[in-house]
């Protein structure tokens, strides 16, 4: 028995064309390339950090922050929010599908080719917007530091010495309630203060546009274990605003 296609809706449809005309073979060839490209330039590290985590990187995501830094909530969150949405609705389709057996060959077919289309357009993008900063020579290159043994008392002595410090600075601050009044988008501006202080010495870390924002999942966060994450599609800072508030500054810079 041959099972006809299932008949879609006209949203649907649009969908479907638009993801057809982005499917062509140049397209595919493209994305392919891409990736293969992006795996290629991850083996060197220190080319990563020359050209594209001190380069492109900082450029692209400083445009990122002109365009949505001054909306007053996470537009990011937004579109991961439409993106689950729409996940679940394929997912409920399909299962739905499967539960009526009107899925053939065909359906199956074009159901692959568009999730492997879509993991490639988000693989190369995420790369090419943040994700190759993972494959970076990182801080330890940068501030030009050397491996090098501690002892068990060098270790107990710089905690204590953190300790003491610690301690020193939270005297300098608020009683719990007034700082616990402290609205957040003033805890971002006064945090953001640190990487425009004049003379400071970490040149790499250049902020002069902010665009921190509180996440719009930070109850959900609680249980899925984030205090805060950078989206690289929309260069947004999100922190969790229901951590206590001591973590806040430490999150968002």
């Amino acid at each position: 028995m041959v099972l006809s296609k299932v008949p879609h809706t006209p949203w649907q449809n649009r969908i479907t064309r638009v993801f057809d005309r982005l499917m062509k073979n140049r397209t595919w060839v493209v994305l392919v390339v891409l990736a293969l490209a992006i795996r290629w330039v991850a083996l060197y590290p220190v080319w990563v950090e020359h050209y594209y985590s001190t380069r492109f990187f900082p450029v692209f995501a400083h445009g990122q922050r002109i365009l949505l830094g001054w909306i007053p909530f996470s537009v990011g969150d937004l579109f991961y929010g439409v993106l689950a949405l729409l996940i679940i609705f394929k997912t409920v389709g399909l299962v739905r599908n499967l539960y009526r057996r009107e899925v053939n060959r065909a359906y199956a077919v074009s159901g692959a080719q568009q999730f492997i289309f879509f993991f490639l357009f988000v693989y190369v993008f995420f790369n090419l917007l943040w994700g190759l900063n993972y494959s970076r020579a990182g801080i330890g290159y940068q501030l030009q530091l050397l491996p090098d043994s501690a002892t068990v008392e060098e270790v107990d002595r710089l905690t204590v010495s953190l300790l003491e410090k610690a301690t020193a600075n939270r005297l300098q601050l608020p009683p719990q309630d007034k700082w616990s009044r402290i609205r957040k988008r003033s805890l971002f501006t006064q945090s953001m203060l640190v990487y425009q202080r004049p003379g400071q010495p970490y040149s790499f870390s250049p902020h002069a546009i902010s665009s921190v924002k509180p996440s719009l999942y930070s109850y959900l966060g609680n249980y899925l274990g984030f205090q805060g994450y950078y989206n690289p599609f929309s260069g947004e800072a999100q922190v969790n605003t229901t951590i206590p508030p001591m973590l806040q500054p430490f999150v968002t810079l």
